[in-house]
C-alpha cells in the first residue's frame, strides 16, 4: 500500500531515533520502510541492522553512491514496491496514525500528492523547516503553490505520478550545487502535469532539526535563497508550461522581500542558467520504474 522513503548521510544517531519512532506506527495495511544510505561513513548501517534484528519493522536499506538528496530520493523511488510513496527526513518522528492518514487522504479525495504538518519536536529549536497550519488546502493544476507550503519532510505521492515527473532533480537539494528546492520543483512539475494535490494537517511528523543559533538561521535561509534562484531559472527557461505563473509569483516576491534575498536569487538563477546551457548539470535519463 505505502512505501516510506528516508534518505540519510552520516547521521546515525538521528536515524536511530527516527527509526525507533516508526515502531509506534499503527497501520494494518501492507507497507515498507526504505532507508537510502547516501555513502555514510559512520554507524548508519549498524543502526539499521540493529533495528532490523530487534523490531518487526518492515525496513530494508539500499546504498546510493551518487551524492545528493535528489539521487537518494530517486533511488528510494526506484526501490519502492507500493503505489503510494511517502518521504520524510531522518530527523523526523511520525505520529502513530501517520500512514493511516496518508492512506485515508488518497482513498477519499481525488488527489495525486499530499503534504502534512511539520511540528517542532524540541520547543527550544528555531521555528524553521516547520509547517504549523491546521487549514486544509487543495491545489489545482492551474494554481501556483508557494515554496514552503508543503514540506519535503512530510509529503507523499502516487508512484506513477513521480515516475511521470521523472522524480527529483538531483541538481537541486541538499548535496547538490544549488543546495535546496528539489521538493518545490517536483511539486511544480506535478501540477504542470495536471496533478491535483492537498495540504492535509492531519498527517503529522515532528522535526528534531536541532538548529538554535542565529548562524544556523542565516545559513539555512541562504541555502533556500540559492535553491529558489535555481528553481525560478529552471521553471522560466527550461520547462514547458507555467512560465507566466512562475514569473508573476517571482515578481510579486521580489517586490516584497529584502534586496539581499533577491540578489542571491538572481545570482544563482544566472549561475544555474549558464551551467545548464553549458551542459554542466546532470540531466541524464533516470531509470525510476
Amino acid at each position: 500500500m505505502i512505501s516510506v522513503v528516508i534518505c540519510t548521510y552520516n547521521r546515525a544517531e538521528a536515524l536511530k531515533l527516527c527509526l525507533e519512532s516508526f515502531t509506534h506506527i499503527d497501520f494494518a495495511k501492507p507497507w515498507e520502510l526504505i532507508v537510502v544510505d547516501n555513502n555514510s561513513s559512520d554507524a548508519t548501517q549498524k543502526v539499521i541492522e540493529k533495528i532490523q534484528h530487534s523490531t518487526d519493522l518492515p525496513v530494508r536499506t539500499v546504498l546510493e553512491q551518487k551524492q545528493g538528496l535528489g539521487y537518494a530520493r530517486n533511488r528510494g523511488l526506484a526501490e519502492s514496491q507500493y503505489p503510494i510513496v511517502a518521504y520524510t527526513d531522518d530527523d523526523c518522528y511520525p505520529q502513530a496514525d501517520y500512514l493511516t492518514q496518508i492512506s485515508k487522504n488518497f482513498s477519499e479525495h481525488d488527489i495525486s500528492f499530499v503534504g502534512g504538518r511539520v511540528l517542532l519536536f524540541d520547543p527550544t529549536d528555531l521555528e524553521l523547516t516547520v509547517q504549523f497550519s491546521t487549514e486544509t488546502v487543495f491545489f489545482e493544476p492551474t494554481t501556483y503553490m508557494r515554496a514552503g507550503v508543503i514540506h519535503g519532510a512530510n509529503f507523499a505521492f502516487k508512484r506513477d505520478l513521480l515516475i511521470e515527473a521523472n522524480g527529483f532533480d538531483p541538481n537541486l537539494g541538499a548535496g547538490s550545487p544549488f543546495k535546496a528546492g528539489e521538493d518545490t520543483d517536483l511539486l511544480a512539475e506535478c501540477q504542470r502535469l495536471g496533478a491535483r494535490g492537498k495540504y492535509a494537517p492531519e498527517i503529522v511528523v515532528s522535526h528534531h532539526h536541532g538548529r538554535k543559533s542565529q548562524e544556523d538561521f542565516i545559513s539555512l535561509k541562504h541555502s533556500y535563497d540559492i535553491g529558489r534562484g535555481a528553481f525560478y531559472a529552471k521553471r522560466l527557461f527550461f520547462c514547458s508550461g507555467g512560465k507566466l505563473r512562475t514569473f508573476k509569483n517571482w515578481f510579486f516576491c521580489i517586490r516584497n522581500q529584502p534586496w539581499s534575498m533577491t540578489k542571491t536569487e538572481l545570482k544563482y538563477a544566472s549561475r544555474y542558467t549558464l551551467q545548464r546551457l553549458q551542459n554542466k548539470l546532470d540531466y541524464e535519463p533516470r531509470n525510476l520504474a
